[in-house]
């Protein structure tokens, strides 16, 4: 039997040989800008309804998946084992605030329209089935769950030949029975040469009248 300590073609003659790159022609007239992105806003888990029939068959839930998934055997975590809004379904609690430092699927806060949300690529979520933050492996169907409260998807696209930015935004409302999703697309004409001259004219124009209204109120 022979042995072989390396790879097969050795670097010095994998560096000596070219590859060639198959281009394909662009035809798409629009193109992304920027990696779409996926903002969050988070409602508390509350393990307490106030419904108290609610309550009382949550409580029964826990109840019967701690005795299956938590007796020897197994062990479960002590912040599952007192916590029930961690073990099973849950009653809305409040809006997670700005301040919190409470994380989600590893992330931390961030702002998005004045509104505190967890941020993250769409591709990260989208494309794989799971993900490893803060030492854990997480299933990318999980982050969207009980305690989302909105869900927005922003698209930034570009067309060449019109020079016009588009943003698309897609957004998502857990917060009721059903749940309503809303779409909506703005289009930016980029302004050069004569027309960026004018409107830099207009805009002087109406920034003077406003300055001599104030000054006049």
């Amino acid at each position: 039997m022979q042995w072989r300590d390396g790879s097969i073609m050795s670097d010095k003659n994998r560096a000596a040989k070219n590859i060639e790159v198959v281009k394909f022609d662009l035809t798409q007239k629009t193109v992304l800008m920027a990696p779409p992105l996926l903002f969050q806003e988070r409602i508390k888990r509350n393990g307490r309804c106030d419904n108290s029939w609610a309550a009382k068959f949550l409580s029964g839930q826990q109840e019967r998946m701690l005795a299956i998934k938590c007796s020897p055997p197994f062990e479960c975590r002590d912040e599952v084992l007192q916590k029930p809004e961690l073990a099973v379904y849950t009653c809305p609690g409040d809006d997670v605030e700005s301040d919190s430092t409470e994380k989600h699927f590893g992330l931390s806060l961030s702002k998005f329209q004045g509104q505190p949300v967890y941020a993250d690529l769409l591709y990260s979520l989208a494309n794989n089935p799971f993900v490893f933050r803060d030492g854990e492996i997480r299933r990318t169907v999980d982050f969207i769950d009980q305690g989302t409260k909105r869900a927005v998807m922003v698209f930034l696209f570009f067309s060449p030949s019109v020079g016009v930015t588009s943003v698309l935004q897609v957004s998502a409302d857990f917060d009721r029975q059903d749940v309503l999703v809303k779409r909506q697309l703005r289009h930016y004409l980029m302004l050069e040469g004569g027309p960026l001259t004018w409107c830099a004219i207009l805009l002087q124009i109406c920034r003077s009248h406003e300055a001599r209204d104030g000054m006049g109120a």
